[in-house]
């Protein structure tokens, strides 16, 4: 029992220490998660609540992963061929850019080894399409990542940036060479060697990302255990008469770590029947004093968060900030993506919490009750509204 919190926190609480302390890393399809699964399941059984189990198949992490290794040799390619392709530094921007949406398209198309559930759980007396909100809330937690644990952590969290910039200094060499200028050779074989250079620090940083990790897994207190703890502390606040203007359902999902499987196959569940019940999904919401509202997520074909949602969310919480996703995602967009209205919480402003992402630090110590409490309240007053 956690002594001096409201009911709300100690519940919350308590389902963080089960889920991080008790059960610990919760690899998606495994045996911890299913342990985590099942803990959901005794609870909201107990506070009255219909449970579904959903099964699904889904690809785990890739052996290897050429995220930063195709534009690495991009850059390699183009800095030491200028002369006879120019206009390849030209593409670099645009391939930058679009690797998310790449990562993604690829990802979705890998084969289906492995299987997980995804639950679900219903008001009593209720069916799926009387609801008028889900709440999701993913369970699985990620695979350490030893570039986040190390120095190199603050040159990870701006690659995008420096890749970028990397790529406009090529490019105004290439112009050279397009308007017709002879670059002397000595710049030419420089550039070569500080662009392979480049090159060789980003395929570094994806092997030490993807080699290094000693199949080693994350507690996952903040990302995502906070949620879960939300959804499970307004179920039961909702189960004991509270008042809600909305018949509300929870979804707990799995292997949203390995590219959002749980949530695609609920969401395609849910098209397939013809429902398309709003979703709001809490990822990463334990740290930290700020409520970001994801308003959207894409680059190319960018997908928009629901508006009726977003404008109901402002009026629970006035001094949330918005944020459009250009190189992350989350559960929500496997909604948008078939056409169910969906929005994301997050909240942001802990540097312990920023610096424990993905990596075995994601513990106890960096949740804030004061964070959940704030996540709860405005959960909570936006199904008033």
């Amino acid at each position: 029992m956690h002594e001096g919190y409201t009911p709300e926190v100690q519940t919350m609480l308590d389902v963080l220490e089960e889920l991080v302390e008790k059960i610990g890393p919760r690899p998606a399809g495994g045996p911890a998660e299913a342990q985590a699964m099942q803990c959901l399941k005794n609870w909201f059984s107990g506070w009255g609540y219909q449970i579904s189990e959903f099964s699904f198949s889904f690809a785990g992490y890739p052996k290897f992963n050429a995220y930063y290794a195709l534009p690495a040799f991009v850059f390699m390619v183009a800095a030491w061929f200028q002369a006879l392709i120019p206009w390849l530094a030209l593409l670099l921007p645009v391939l930058i850019a679009a690797l998310p949406e790449l990562w993604q398209a690829w990802n979705r198309r890998r084969r289906k080894t492995r299987s997980a559930k995804n639950l679900f759980a219903l008001p009593n007396g209720l069916s799926m399409d009387q609801l008028d909100l889900i709440l999701c809330a993913h369970v699985d937690t990620a695979r350490h990542n030893p570039v986040l644990a190390s120095p190199w952590r603050k040159l990870l969290e701006q690659v995008f940036a420096t890749m970028l910039r990397v790529a406009w200094l090529l490019i105004m060499l290439s112009i050279f060479y397009i308007l017709g200028f002879e670059v002397p050779r000595p710049v030419a074989y420089a550039v070569g060697i500080v662009y392979s250079l480049f090159g060789l620090y980003l395929i570094v940083m994806d092997m030490l990302e993807q080699f290094g990790h000693h199949n080693l897994y994350v507690a996952g207190a903040h990302d995502n255990a906070s949620g879960v703890a939300v959804l499970a502390a307004v179920a039961r606040a909702l189960a004991q008469n509270e008042s809600s203007a909305r018949k509300v359902g929870f979804l707990f999902t799995s292997a949203e770590e390995t590219g959002m499987w749980g949530a695609q196959a609920f969401a395609e569940h849910m098209a397939a029947n013809g429902l398309s019940i709003p979703v709001m999904v809490l990822d990463q919401v334990g740290a930290g004093q700020t409520l970001r509202v994801v308003t959207g997520v894409g680059r190319f074909r960018p997908m928009r968060s629901d508006d009726i949602i977003l404008q109901a969310l402002r009026r629970a919480d006035p001094a949330a900030e918005d944020l459009f996703y250009i190189y992350r995602n989350g559960d929500f967009s496997e909604f948008l993506r078939v056409g169910i209205p969906a929005v994301s919480l997050e909240t942001s402003g802990s540097l312990r919490a920023k610096e424990a992402y993905h990596t075995t630090r994601d513990t106890l110590r960096v949740i804030d009750p004061k964070t959940l409490e704030h996540v709860y309240r405005t959960v909570m007053k936006y199904l008033q509204i």
